[in-house]
């Protein structure tokens, strides 16, 4: 083993230095077990600490033939080893071929005598791995053309190397026929200052042209089109495909909202956006919008209240100019939306979480209710909402709910059998005689805020008229505390009697609409109260704002790319365009697309979790790789080959 080189500089050029390692590697490694105790088992490995590694490096300085003095020689030591950052330590083989490093930095030089010369022991810890690595990378360059074609990739000699993790690059050539080949990006705004999961947005806020016969969607039935959320294929609900005002529901999960106003006008040029408002809560990079323009941005300044590293115009939205005072807000979710492959089935989605609302009457400020709720079929789980938008239950009193016409259709306990609830349906529920204080209530929440609800085609029922109490009230902090905005009127005993009411004027804040039966009711004077049609109006100050960029062409790369000498494979599931690439550093656990951004979660290990995406073990690997509709595709396979000696 020959020493090269620390840093860049020779360090065993014979003249000047002659250096050497005191050993061929490391210091045995001695694993610290991090032991976890169980009660009644014995105690098992949870880890381990890995402790540090160090190299000692025997130096002479060659004062009989250097023309340097023995003073300048250790000056020159000083300079190139007294250093606070990590450098390269190269070794190579005895005639200095097959050369490797391992990362280090000296802490510790200690000088001595040794005859006429002078030398120096440094001693150098290594930085993160161990294994000494090639200096020169390996690269496989491969052009898949075939669905299932196969690769070799030599990594070293099994007697030396160990395993390496190389970056994984791939670029498609040519379009495939399984793809679809556009896309846009639907900008969503969350404007609450209260987090939502699972909230039901129209992306493209009644305004997406899907007609088959001027634009590139390519089913009337919009059975191409898929919708990608942070990279994931999401669930979505068309209404009016083949239209030019086509709805697209997404059920999205937001944190509480980043907003502001400009406290400068903005040009078209310009890269810089400065807020009124602190900004120090916003994330560090990201999107934001400003009327229908995306902005992307590369770092914030809460001292200066500023966006700085802008790129105006983003995701194929317009740079525009805009106003002193116009609202700005962060844009929380990647969504695009892909289409234009005419031999696409419909996307299987789950109706368990569709939307509760009815969405050809509904959009992201009103939502218009024939259907209210969908609870768990079981008494035991009663109450567990399933369909986003759905109206929940609650109780101060005795009483449960129902969702036939009439109570027809409601089964003990208060539970729909065989669909969701058509009625916002409230009874009292008391088998005694006695009377007894009712309190059941079904009631709607929106974190976004709510300004009226219109309750149409509603009907009551009472035993006793003097008992009978029923409500519609607003809340803001739960619909326990409501307050009453409509008292439904009595009518004769006995026999079903008509309501409707459009409730106005609700105080701002107001978050819950309630309809409540109170009162009191026994057996022998049961109460109902129901209602089939409500239309509730949101708050539009607060309500998701939304944008739609321009059409951009894309590829949807989804290869499976296997190594069969390992039994691993990666599954790829990525949005980029024909000459374009995704780079997988598997060493690092990064995954970039072409703009820089990460692109993790668009990759995947297809038999579980491991600890690399996909390794290289020494010796002979041979990659498979697999795509639907494959025509051509370029795969670079780049690593440093890692030595035990």
């Amino acid at each position: 083993m020959k020493v090269i080189a620390f840093g860049g500089h020779d360090i065993n050029d014979g003249v000047n230095f002659r250096s050497s390692l005191t050993a061929a590697g490391q210091t045995p490694a001695e694993m610290e077990p991090q032991m976890v105790g169980r009660t009644g088992g014995a105690a098992t490995i949870g880890g381990v600490v890995v402790p540090p590694r160090f190299l000692v490096l025997r130096t002479v300085l060659e004062t009989q033939t250097s023309a340097y003095s023995k003073r300048e020689l250790q000056q020159l030591w000083y300079a190139w080893f007294v250093t606070d950052v990590t450098q390269a330590l190269v070794i190579g083989d005895d005639d200095g071929g097959n050369q490797r490093y391992v990362t280090a930095m000296p802490f510790s030089i200690v000088h001595s005598e040794d005859g006429d010369g002078f030398e120096i022991v440094t001693t150098l810890a290594v930085d993160g791995d161990v294994l000494w690595r090639s200096t020169a990378a390996t690269t496989v360059s491969w052009t898949v053309t075939t669905s299932g074609a196969s690769t070799t990739v030599s990594n070293g000699d099994p007697a030396v190397n160990d395993d390496a993790y190389p970056v994984i690059t791939v670029t498609p050539r040519q379009q495939g026929s399984a793809a679809n080949p556009y896309r846009r990006f639907a900008a969503v705004g969350w404007r609450s200052v209260q987090g939502a999961t699972s909230y039901p947005v129209d992306i493209v806020n009644d305004a997406l042209d899907t007609r088959t016969g001027s634009t590139h969607f390519a089913s009337a039935a919009g059975d191409d089109i898929r919708v990608y959320v942070d990279g994931v294929d999401t669930d979505y609900w068309l209404d009016g495909p083949n239209t030019a005002t086509t709805k697209v529901w997404v059920n999205l999960s937001f944190q509480a909202a980043q907003t502001g106003t400009l406290a400068a006008a903005l040009g078209v040029g310009d890269a810089t956006v400065e807020l009124a408002e602190d900004v120090g809560e916003w994330p560090e990079t990201g999107l934001l919008m400003v009327g229908s323009e995306v902005m992307a941005y590369t770092a914030t300044n809460n001292a200066t209240r500023t966006f700085t590293g802008v790129t105006r115009g983003a995701r194929g939205t317009t740079a525009a100019s805009h106003s002193l005072g116009d609202a700005a807000v962060w844009v929380q979710r990647e969504i695009w939306i892909e289409y234009g492959d005419a031999g696409k089935s419909a996307k299987s989605v789950n109706g368990d979480y569709k939307p509760m609302f009815v969405l050809a009457n509904s959009s992201n400020t009103s939502w218009d209710y024939d259907e209210f709720a969908s609870f768990s079929n079981s008494k035991y789980s009663y109450g567990a909402m399933l369909r986003p938008g759905g109206w929940a239950h609650a109780e101060s009193g005795a009483g449960v709910s129902y969702g036939g016409d009439r109570n027809a259709s409601v089964v003990a306990w208060g539970y729909l059998a065989g669909g969701p609830y058509v009625e916002l349906g409230l009874q009292s529920n008391v088998n005694e005689t006695k009377k007894t204080a009712l309190g059941a209530m079904l009631f709607l929440f929106n974190p976004c805020g709510i300004s009226a609800a219109n309750f149409q085609n509603g009907e009551f029922w009472h035993g006793r008229s003097g008992w009978f109490k029923a409500y519609v009230q607003s809340g803001s902090t739960g619909a326990e505390a409501g307050t009453t905005q409509y008292t439904i009127p009595t009518g004769s005993n006995s026999t079903w009697t008509g309501w409707s009411q459009n409730v106005t004027g609700l105080v701002e804040g107001t978050t819950f609409i309630i309809l409540k039966l109170g009162g009191y009711g026994s057996s022998s004077y049961p109460m109902l109260v129901e209602c089939s049609d409500v239309t509730v109006t949101l708050d539009s100050d607060n309500t998701p704002v939304t944008a739609t960029g321009a059409e951009e062409s894309t590829y949807r790369l989804q290869p499976v790319i296997a190594n069969t000498t390992t039994g691993e494979s990666v599954a790829i599931d990525a949005a980029v365009d024909v000459d374009e690439s995704i780079a997988i550093d598997v060493e690092n656990h990064q995954v970039t697309l072409p703009d820089g951004s990460d692109a993790y979660n668009m990759v995947s290990t297809v038999e579980g979790v491991r600890r690399y995406i996909l390794r290289l073990q020494a010796g002979d690997n041979t990659l498979v790789y697999t795509e639907a509709g494959l025509v051509e595709v370029d795969v670079d396979v780049e690593f440093e080959r890692r030595f035990r000696v």
